[in-house]
């Protein structure tokens, strides 16, 4: 629900409708009032605002996002180096004052994963032999070659770097879902989600606990902390009727530490309604190329369309699959050669992850390959029809 949303319903319908409240999907938002409450299931967190300076409690926040005028928000080259100053030395307090491994974000309100700065992707900017200017230099072309905007954004922030294993095999962390009705959380799933660099990739949705060999003490402890966490926001924030979503990692030590909030419908919504039935899935995306399918076919945008329709009929009909349709899934052409490409976004059924040898679960970390293999093959029977 957004604001201009909010305020355009909420005069005509107000004596019939009760509206979700405007939410926030600020990470530093959430975190510093939480901390501030003595709120312990979070990641190790600093943010930064863009004028530079290194947040470390809530008093702070809030006089940063005061103090964050569009002036000081514009992107400047001046600006944009005190910000990534500010994230590298930030980067440096973990090393050299907590010797904790860190993992920075540039927008502390992004999803996605699309200004996730993860040690695998940018070493540079971890490498405490290198020089503070050449990390700083490294980290503001990043932000000016990949920040579409004229302002930067309110805050970045460098959280404690956890390496979690949901299976052998599988980095991953927990998204809890639900919705919060006059303050109180009410869960509606859980879900594991497959991570790559801290991006996503997919995820299992789960129905119940044993779905994913999870306890139900785990599943309990989960929402007892995230009902703590609305009954502490609702008042400062505002928010007491809405969805409510975020990830969090299950440490070795087996703690709760929460580290991302989405308070919006979004990609979970399919699976979600799933799961309202019991049925557990698994969601992924994937893009395929003609070329790389042995199609030498020349399609025109009609044909194209026609082809891609006819291989997601066949993967309801033959192949326990529902095709998401967003905009992670569809089809076009890359350029004047002709190198047509179809993306799709499923969920897949448990059934399909049979090893039909034995009769037993694959194991999840084979599911990403299993479902891209199966959608190959319902390309390439539709693709070898068609000629």
């Amino acid at each position: 629900m957004t604001k201009e949303l909010k305020e355009e319903l909420g005069e005509p319908y107000a004596n019939k409708l009760t509206l979700p409240d405007v939410p926030s999907d600020d990470k530093a938002d959430h975190h510093f009032l939480l901390q501030s409450h003595d709120f312990s299931d979070l990641l190790f967190t600093l943010g930064v605002s863009p004028n530079g300076t290194i947040i470390e409690d809530y008093p702070t926040y809030l006089n940063a996002r005061r103090d964050g005028t569009a002036e000081r928000r514009k992107k400047t080259p001046e600006n944009v180096r005190s910000f990534a100053q500010g994230i590298v030395r930030a980067i440096e307090r973990f090393q050299n004052d907590f010797h904790l491994s860190a993992f920075a974000k540039y927008d502390s309100s992004g999803c996605g994963g699309g200004t996730n700065m993860s040690p695998d992707s940018h070493a540079v900017l971890y490498d405490k032999t290198k020089e503070e200017s050449e990390r700083v230099d490294y980290l503001t072309k990043y932000i000016n070659d990949g920040w579409g905007h004229e302002e930067l954004p309110p805050f970045g922030v460098v959280e404690e770097s956890e390496e979690a294993e949901k299976w052998s095999g599988v980095p991953a962390d927990y998204g809890i879902c639900g919705f919060v009705l006059n303050g109180k959380f009410f869960p509606t799933s859980v879900n594991v989600e497959r991570t790559t660099h801290g991006r996503y990739g997919g995820m299992w949705m789960a129905a119940k606990p044993a779905d994913i060999d999870d306890s139900l003490e785990l599943w309990q402890r989960t929402f007892d902390s995230f009902d703590r966490m609305v009954s502490i926001e609702a008042e400062p924030l505002s928010y007491k009727n809405g969805t409510y979503s975020a990830d969090l990692f299950v440490t070795a030590a087996n703690e709760l530490k929460v580290r991302d909030w989405n308070l919006r419908r979004g990609g979970h919504s399919a699976p979600e309604s799933l799961i309202i039935f019991g049925m557990p899935n698994y969601e992924m995306k994937m893009t395929l190329y003609l070329k790389d399918l042995g199609s030498s076919f020349q399609f025109t945008d009609v044909q194209l369309f026609q082809v891609y329709t006819r291989i997601c009929e066949l993967l309801v009909n033959e192949y326990s699959m529902y095709v998401i349709n967003t905009g992670l899934g569809y089809c076009g052409k890359l350029d004047s050669k002709g190198n047509d490409f179809l993306k799709f976004h499923v969920l897949v059924h448990p059934k399909s992850f049979i090893n039909a040898a034995d009769g037993k679960p694959l194991p999840q970390r084979k599911h990403p390959d299993k479902a891209t293999e199966l959608v190959r093959a319902a390309a390439s029977k539709i693709l070898l029809n068609n000629h």
